[in-house]
């Protein structure tokens, strides 16, 4: 029986007529706990901060941090693109000053910017999210820009940029999802992901996250290992992101 994954994220859509993003997010199906994190939100007509992360600790202890970590990080990229390095200096102060007992935090973070196409991002320490080309079907890797926040106390962070064309794919997951398609090795895994991507390459978000999921429930033949998935699609449909604030943090187990 599989299970019926619940919506975590917002959908970045709207009417206007400059951009599509077309944005969903899936966790297991229970009710909120701590440790883990998923985003999506615009400030303005031209930005969309995306966020994903959490913490590998099993003390329940640091969930209440972890959750204002994450409203802070979300709070800072109001500003925008351009200081990303900055940002993930300051989390990472936050984290190892209060965090002193070995909480490690990763999480990839972005900025989208509509009139530009441009992705800025800094993954800390988080698993490469994809990038899956809509015309060629290349895959991009979103690699690491530095470690896990709270490993060291004055790290180096690389802020990196990618662009999103019609009909690209964009896809961050939890060590889980990937490891629920592992039959030999690691390698075999990332193949049968990608491919999995690929098939959907027309459909929506939502479709996209739900087909991710029930394929790895599928492979692991367990609906209880903790899961969760982000993915957004460009279009090249003309379409916007209506302004809106962040509402509260949403967690998840992953």
């Amino acid at each position: 029986m599989r299970a019926s994954y619940r919506n975590i994220g917002e959908t970045a859509t709207d009417s206007h007529r400059l951009l599509r993003l077309d944005y969903a997010s899936l966790c297991r199906p229970i009710a909120e706990l701590p440790g883990q994190f998923v985003a999506c939100c615009s400030y303005s007509e031209n930005e969309v901060a995306l966020t994903i992360g959490g913490s590998d600790s099993s003390d329940g202890r640091y969930s209440s941090l972890v959750s204002c970590f994450h409203r802070y990080l979300r709070m800072q990229l109001k500003n925008g693109a351009g200081r990303l390095i900055s940002i993930a200096q300051e989390v990472n102060e936050m984290v190892y000053e209060c965090c002193p007992n070995g909480c490690l935090l990763g999480c990839f973070f972005a900025i989208y910017s509509v009139p530009t196409r441009q992705l800025s991002y800094v993954n800390a320490g988080y698993g490469a999210p994809l990038l899956v080309r809509g015309q060629s079907s290349e895959v991009v890797p979103l690699e690491k820009g530095g470690p896990v926040f709270g490993l060291l106390r004055a790290p180096h962070y690389i802020e990196r940029c990618t662009k999103l064309h019609p009909g690209d794919r964009f896809v961050a997951f939890t060590n889980t999802v990937i490891e629920s398609f592992c039959t030999t090795n690691r390698g075999g895994a990332d193949k049968l992901l990608i491919d999995l991507i690929r098939q959907h390459q027309r459909c929506s978000a939502m479709d996209l996250a739900n087909a991710i999921l029930s394929e790895a429930e599928d492979f692991s033949g367990s609906f209880l290992i903790d899961r969760m998935v982000m993915t957004a699609c460009a279009d090249d449909t003309t379409f916007a992101v209506r302004p809106r604030h962040f509402q509260r943090a949403h967690a998840a187990v992953a």
